[in-house]
């Protein structure tokens, strides 16, 4: 199965400074997307310690982890492991960052990755950068925020769209860089010829709903620059108060050629 796949990010309207990352990888089939927190040169710094570090760990596992190693974690799949390790050497690397330069305190960063392994999607998320999935004109959110209020609108406290306009909005309950370890989502589905994902910040969750995500996909039929161009654009004409990033990832159908 062939993949088109493009990565678009943008400042927004209202900060200087653009604190996310992201990553794409056609040939190895990985992608990343990271929402730095704590301040300009910090949150900057830890998403893209995150990605670069996630990567290398993930491809060049390390021997001796004992994630990999521990019969604690045989439940989970190689690939799982895996997953866990390089997100945890990531999480690690961004720690002892923030204890070393007194500056940096702080600093953190979300992750959302996808690997495409053959017919299966293997999905990590940690905070509330997001994967989407749209399947047979259904479109559906893939990951669980870790945030204040989803959980209590999975609590039952909050109604979605109290969620969406609630002060405390921003305030995640996991990240990256935070504490010595973390303990990230995983989600595994089968992949289908036709599938599109997306991972975006909350940068374009906070300000395009789920609905209009939707039917933009419909309104450009697969064409991944339009997507990303108006999600970013729409995202900015509602006051762009965050750093947007989107990663689309279409499971093409047939033989054409990715750009």
């Amino acid at each position: 199965m062939e993949l088109e796949y493009l990565g678009l990010t943008d400042v927004g309207m209202v900060r200087k400074q653009n604190e996310d990352a992201f990553f794409c990888d056609g040939q190895k089939k990985l992608f990343i997307v990271c929402d730095g927190i704590g301040g300009h040169v910090a949150g900057q710094l830890a998403s893209s310690l995150a990605v670069d570090t996630f990567r290398r760990y993930f491809f060049e596992p390390d021997g001796s982890d004992y994630i990999l190693k521990s019969k604690a974690f045989k439940k989970y799949s190689i690939i799982q492991r895996r997953l866990i390790s390089a997100i945890n050497k990531a999480n690690r690397r961004i720690y002892e960052e923030s204890k070393t330069n007194g500056h940096l305190k702080g600093m953190g960063t979300t992750m959302v990755t996808l690997y495409l392994e053959g017919e299966r999607a293997h999905i990590a998320n940690v905070g509330d950068s997001r994967c989407y999935r749209l399947r047979d004109e259904k479109f559906e959110q893939l990951t669980q925020d870790h945030s204040l209020v989803m959980e209590r609108v999975r609590k039952g406290i909050l109604t979605r769209e109290e969620a969406r306009n609630h002060p405390q909005k921003h305030i995640i309950t996991r990240a990256l860089g935070i504490r010595e370890q973390v303990i990230p989502d995983l989600y595994e589905f089968d992949v289908k010829p036709g599938d599109l994902f997306l991972l975006c910040s909350d940068g374009l969750s906070d300000c395009v709903i789920e609905d209009e995500i939707a039917a933009i996909f419909e309104a450009f039929c697969f064409d991944l620059t339009a997507i990303a161009k108006s999600l970013v654009e729409l995202a900015c004409d509602r006051g762009g108060p965050d750093n947007i990033t989107v990663v689309l990832v279409y499971c093409q159908p047939d033989k054409r050629k990715y750009f």
